[in-house]
């Protein structure tokens, strides 16, 4: 005489539940992940922001005859960076974001030219 058992079910239910925990875990570090860029961004953002105050004031108050042209590079690095900051905020808030490549080289080299 002998017993025989068929676990196929719980053998199927156990590996279902550990996907679904798997999958749980990466969709928890993908949030944490999510709100780290978040305060980041809005970090990063703020300093942004005081720096566009400081140049559009240096802009408007600077004699004809100063070379504003590394101010004005200046600027248009940072209005890209704010760029960047609005994508990060988006991340971290899951809203959809404009996606594009840009060469940095390219763009640290304009603001020492």
């Amino acid at each position: 005489m002998g017993i025989a058992i068929d676990v196929t079910e719980r053998k199927r239910a156990e590996e279902e539940k550990d996907a679904l925990q798997a999958q749980l875990l990466r969709s928890q570090k993908l949030e944490a992940i999510g709100a780290l860029a978040g305060g980041i961004a809005h970090d990063f953002n703020n300093i942004l922001q005081a720096m566009m105050g400081y140049l559009s004031l240096f802009l408007m108050k600077a004699p004809g005859e100063l070379d504003v042209s590394y101010v004005k590079k200046a600027e248009a690095i940072i209005e890209h960076a704010v760029s960047l900051t609005r994508g990060l905020l988006a991340f971290g808030r899951k809203q959809q974001a404009d996606m594009y490549q840009f060469d940095l080289n390219k763009m640290v080299g304009q603001f020492h030219h």
